[in-house]
C-alpha cells in the first residue's frame, strides 16, 4: 500500500465483513487511506488476511456513509469530503444534538448518567494538551456524546446519526490530529465545550441550545471554514469558507 495501515486484531464476536469495515474506516479517517487513493482489493484482502466477499460487503457500507467512491468493481477510491454533504452532517448532528440536550436539561441525568459524565469529563481534562493522548481524548469526546443520546433513551438515534454523518467525523478527525490547527484534540476548547454543556444540563438550562451546538462542531463560527492545509481534502466549497 501506498501509505502504513493501522490493523488492529478481531475483536470478539466480530465477523470478517465487520473487522474490514472498522479497519478500512479507521484508515480513512486518519488519513493513512488519503482521498483519492486507489484502494487495492488484493493488497488490501491480503493485509486484513480476509476473502474478497466481506471485503466488498465492508466496501458497500463504506459507501453508503460517503467515504469510497466504487465505480466499478475494479475501481474503488477514497471519496474525498463534498462540501454540500458535509452542511447537511452539520445540520442532523446540530438538530438532533441540541433537541437531545434540551431534553436532558429539561428531565434532567439520573444518578448513572450523571456519574458516568462526570467520569468522562473528568478523564479528559486529564489529556488536554497532550499531544500523546489525542487519540483516547478523541474516543473520549465521542463517549461523551454517546452517553447523552443514551441517557436520553435515544441510542438508535445516535448510531443511525453516526452513519449518516461520516464527513463531518472526518473532518473532526482531520482537524483533531493536525499539528496546523489550534482547535485539536489536545486543546481545551472541545472540552471546555463538553463541561458546558453538562453544566448547562445540571442547571437545568432550557435555553436553545442550537447555537451552542454550531458552536461546538464548527470551531465558534457559523460554519465549518477551511484552512489551506484541508482545502486540498474537500471538494464543490466556495470561495467563502477558504480562510
Amino acid at each position: 500500500m501506498e501509505n502504513i495501515l493501522t490493523v488492529t486484531p478481531k475483536r470478539q464476536n466480530e465477523n470478517n465483513s465487520q473487522y474490514a469495515y472498522r479497519n478500512l474506516y479507521y484508515n480513512i479517517m486518519r488519513l493513512a487511506l488519503k482521498p483519492g487513493q486507489r484502494l487495492n482489493e488484493a493488497e488490501l484482502t491480503s493485509e486484513l488476511g480476509i476473502s474478497s466477499t466481506p471485503f466488498r460487503q465492508a466496501l458497500s457500507r463504506l459507501r453508503e456513509e460517503g467515504l469510497v467512491d466504487v465505480r466499478s468493481q475494479s475501481s474503488t477510491t477514497v471519496s474525498y469530503i463534498d462540501y454540500g454533504l458535509l452542511q447537511e452532517n452539520i445540520f442532523i448532528r446540530c438538530t438532533l444534538e441540541a433537541a437531545v440536550i434540551e431534553q436532558l436539561c429539561a428531565q434532567g441525568l439520573s444518578p448513572e448518567y450523571r456519574e458516568r459524565l462526570r467520569e468522562n469529563l473528568n478523564i479528559q481534562e486529564l489529556f488536554v494538551r497532550d499531544p500523546m493522548k489525542r487519540e483516547r481524548f478523541f474516543e473520549l469526546d465521542n463517549e461523551f456524546h454517546r452517553l447523552l443520546f443514551a441517557a436520553a433513551g435515544k441510542p438508535w438515534t445516535y448510531a443511525a446519526m453516526c452513519r449518516s454523518c461520516a464527513q463531518l467525523d472526518r473532518l473532526r478527525y482531520i482537524n483533531s490530529f493536525s499539528e496546523q490547527t489550534e482547535l485539536h484534540a489536545g486543546s481545551p476548547f472541545f472540552y471546555d465545550g463538553h463541561r458546558a454543556v453538562y453544566d448547562a444540563i445540571i442547571r437545568g438550562d432550557r435555553s436553545p441550545m442550537g447555537e451552542r451546538v454550531m458552536r461546538h462542531l464548527c470551531g465558534g463560527q457559523g460554519e465549518i471554514r477551511f484552512p489551506p492545509h484541508i482545502q486540498k481534502y474537500v471538494v464543490n466549497f466556495p470561495e467563502s469558507a477558504r480562510l
